[in-house]
This record gives C-alpha cells, sequence and structure tokens, in this order.
C-alpha cells in the first residue's frame, strides 16, 4: 500500500445554530474529496485523499441493510452527519438480526442471493437487495462517511446468528468470486473491509496464537483474496470476539496476520465495561505498521461507563490514532432484536437524536487539536501519580512536539510535570465530554509538578494559553 506525508491542515469546527452539534473538517476540503483513504509512513494512524489525518469517529448499525428504508437511512444518515460521525460498520447481509422473515431478506423482501437454501449460492446475486447496499455506500460517502462493511458476518461464538455454516461450506473459488463481486461494485473508496464478526473461529486456533492458519478463518478469507484480485489498495481488518473469550479474541491483529496475506488495519474489541481497554490499545498500539482504533465496547442504553465515551477516551489517550466506534443497544440492530424488538421507526424515533451525543463532545474537542502528534505517556514523564488498572486507569498522552497534552482521570487527582510541555504559559481545562463543556482550571508556567484535582471524570486538557 502506497503510503503518504502528513499535511498538518487547520481543523474547521463549526457548530450549528444551537451550539450542540458539530462538524469538522480540514479548512476547504469538501467531504467527497476525502476519500480514499490510506495508511501514514508511520503507521500510527490514518490519511485521507487531501493528505490529512483521517480520525475514525463512528457508529455501528450493523443492521442498517436489512431493517431500514431509503427515507429511514436518510434520516439516520443525517442525524450522525449533523453530530460529526464520519463512520458506519455493518453487515452487508444479515442472518440473525433483523424483522423480516426469512431474517436475511430486507424490508423489501429481498434476499441477497437468488438462492438462499439449502446452500447459499455465493455467485448468484440478486441486484434488487444490492441496490440497498449501494444506497448506504453511496450516501455515506456524500457525508465524508466511510463504511465498514462485514462480507460475511461470521456469528458471536460462532453461532447461528451468522454466516460460519455457509461460507465453511462454500468452494474457495465461489467466496473469491463474491470479494471480487463486491471489490468491482464498491469502488467508491469509503469502504473498509471488515472480516470475522463477533469471533474469528478462536476454537480452531487454540495454542495457536500468532502463528499459522485456522480453518474456517481461511475459508472467510478467500472473500479477501477475492477483493484484492481487482484492488490491492483497500484497508482490511477484521471483528474478533470480546477480550478474554478464544486465544485471538480482543485485538484483530492476533488473527489476521500470520498467514493472511492482505490484512492491514488493527483494532481492539474490549468488553461491555471498559475494564480492559488500556490494556488491549497498550499492546496494539505496538504493531508496527498497523493503525488501530476501538471498534467496540460498551454500548448506550445498556451500559452505564458513560456511553462509550469513558472506553473511547482511554483507547484514544492510549494510542488508538485510527479513531474508535459507538453503538447502541437497541439502533445496532433498529429494534429487531429482544428485549428492544420495537421495530425500526420506534427504534429511531425513541433514540436516535438523544444518541451518539457524547461521542459527538469528545470528537469535537479532539478534532480541534492536532491530534495525530499525541502520544501515550504510560511512564512518569508527564503524569507521576499511580496508573491504576483497568477502567480506572489513568491515561496521559503528550504532543509529540509537547504543545499540548491530555489526560483521562477516573476522579482522580493527578501530579502533572509541566515541563513536559513547550508552551511558557499553560492553560489547563478539564473537558466533560457528557455536555461538551469546558471548566477553567487556570493558567501555569511550564516549570516543576501540578496537581489537578477533577470533580467527577474528566479529561485535563493541557495546551498554550491564548
Amino acid at each position: 500500500m502506497a503510503v503518504k506525508n502528513a499535511v498538518a491542515k487547520t481543523w474547521s469546527i463549526t457548530p450549528s445554530a444551537d451550539g450542540k452539534r458539530w462538524s469538522a473538517w480540514p479548512a476547504g476540503d469538501k467531504p467527497s474529496s476525502i476519500f480514499p483513504l490510506s495508511i501514514h509512513a508511520s503507521g500510527k494512524y490514518l490519511l485521507d485523499a487531501q493528505n490529512s489525518p483521517f480520525f475514525i469517529a463512528g457508529d455501528t448499525p450493523w443492521s442498517i441493510a436489512v431493517q431500514l428504508t431509503n427515507a429511514q437511512i436518510t434520516n439516520y444518515l443525517n442525524d450522525r452527519q449533523s453530530k460529526g460521525c464520519n463512520a458506519i460498520l455493518f453487515n452487508a447481509i444479515e442472518r440473525g438480526y433483523s424483522s423480516q422473515s426469512p431474517v436475511y431478506n430486507n424490508v423489501d423482501g429481498q434476499a441477497p442471493f437468488t438462492t438462499m437454501t439449502p446452500d447459499v449460492s455465493w455467485t448468484s446475486r440478486n441486484d434488487t437487495y444490492w441496490q440497498r447496499v449501494d444506497f448506504i455506500v453511496n450516501e455515506a460517502k456524500a457525508r465524508g462517511m466511510v463504511c465498514l462493511i462485514c462480507p460475511a458476518y461470521t456469528g458471536y461464538g460462532s453461532g447461528s446468528d451468522g454466516w460460519l455454516n455457509q461460507y465453511g461450506g462454500a468452494s474457495d473459488a465461489d467466496l473469491q468470486n463474491y470479494g471480487a463481486f463486491l471489490a468491482n461494485r464498491y469502488t467508491q473508496g469509503n469502504v473498509i473491509w471488515m472480516m470475522g464478526g463477533d469471533d474469528a473461529n478462536d476454537v480452531e486456533a487454540a495454542g495457536n496464537y500468532g502463528s499459522g492458519t485456522t480453518p474456517q478463518r481461511t475459508k472467510q478469507w478467500q472473500i479477501v483474496l477475492g477483493i484484492r484480485s481487482v484492488r490491492t489498495t483497500d484497508l482490511v481488518s477484521g471483528h474478533t470476539a470480546r477480550n478474554g473469550t478464544g486465544t485471538v479474541s480482543g485485538e484483530a491483529y492476533k488473527a489476521w496476520t500470520t498467514g493472511y496475506t492482505g490484512f492491514n488495519l488493527n483494532n481492539v474489541y474490549g468488553h461491555d465495561d471498559p475494564d480492559d481497554m488500556p490494556t488491549l490499545m497498550a499492546t496494539a498500539v505496538t504493531r508496527t505498521g498497523f493503525p488501530c482504533f476501538m471498534i467496540e465496547a460498551g454500548y448506550e442504553n445498556n451500559d452505564t461507563t458513560d456511553n462509550g465515551a469513558w472506553s473511547a477516551a482511554q483507547a484514544i489517550l492510549s494510542g488508538s490514532l485510527g479513531g474508535a466506534l459507538h453503538g447502541h443497544d437497541t439502533l445496532w440492530h433498529f429494534g429487531s432484536y429482544a428485549p428492544n424488538n420495537i421495530g425500526a421507526a420506534s427504534a429511531l424515533s425513541s433514540y436516535l437524536s438523544n444518541s451518539w451525543v457524547s461521542a459527538q463532545n469528545l470528537y469535537a474537542m479532539l478534532l480541534s487539536f492536532q491530534w495525530w502528534k499525541l502520544e501515550p505517556k504510560t511512564d512518569n514523564s508527564l503524569v507521576t501519580t499511580a496508573k491504576g488498572t483497568g477502567m480506572s486507569t489513568i491515561c496521559p498522552a503528550l504532543a509529540s512536539d509537547g504543545s499540548f497534552a491530555m489526560v483521562w482521570t477516573p476522579n482522580v487527582a493527578i501530579t502533572v510535570v509541566m515541563s513536559a510541555l513547550t508552551p511558557s504559559s499553560v492553560r489547563a481545562r478539564w473537558f466533560n465530554y457528557g455536555d461538551g463543556s469546558y471548566t477553567a482550571i487556570g493558567t501555569y508556567s511550564n516549570t516543576g509538578t501540578q496537581v489537578f484535582t477533577p470533580s467527577a471524570n474528566r479529561i485535563l486538557v493541557l495546551d498554550a494559553a491564548p
């Protein structure tokens, strides 16, 4: 893959009339000009087509292709765009989570393949079905959004909600044909391919961490070989099981490097609670040449840890410069799954406008800085306070040029080495991603140390005093 050097640009952070919704793009650039994405020469983050750093600030509408009409898709995308969301993760084909019967049909009663039973005909596609996927990809691109598409979701724990049995029994040639079809159809440049899906067939890999291939994982990789036969520059990643389930779970790199040529984008998948995120990310960001992002953690309306912003803040300040994805416990399946099987219309009406708000606030703040310069500081060079463990881990990060720093702290006082920063006069503020507000602390010289005490879980933001 060709790599480029980053060009620093001024980011335009523009609030809407109500002051609550933000969009963030390099000044003068239009969203339609940012694709395709590529990997920066450092291997730490992504670049857009204008050679500017690109941060994935995404959502996870897994069932969008089967649960929503075009009008509902437009409604969903408009809301997310207005909040600064620039990426969505979804299944190209669905097997477990829709309101239709059979479950793989979209809302118009269309199946993805002309033959679905007893065996899927991977080489015979139903064009009418794929027009809905076309609509999603095209509408996302028009809004400057990247689509992380799972071609054949494995299934939670290799369960019946995924396509493991179907692709496991298919011929390599048919799966490669399917991959080539996807690559030829989705040439818009705003697609990242996601293999696996809540599982990377970890059972077959028992005792085989980091070396060799596994039968079913190798079978699904035939789809990637088909994609690569058409285009070699696409970004390819994967979605494993949650950390703690299987030998290669939690980090995509562990599953899809050795023996799987073409993988080039790493990610981590944490628990429902963020107790493992700093540890997962600390390992993942050491993978030379593989930018890393947080693909999932706790979901809104289900978990209580700051609606996922807690995990994302820890991940980013632990080195997740690829970005982060968030989710909502009803919107991911759009009302098709118990206990919130209320249907797509009700799901959108009840949850859309009030969701992804903490993420919106977090990324509006982050993108107002040259975030790609952030480097984790787990030693005592920035924060001398004991960092803690698990979900209470203090996560300090400093810009490579010392121009600014950010520290996530779980309502714990921290001692900061002010001389780590280069501005002679340093402004200190607490940032609250819950409501997007800053609380001024004071102005300090860049000498000695300073103790900062938050009133709750906060991000300490240090930069040059205006």
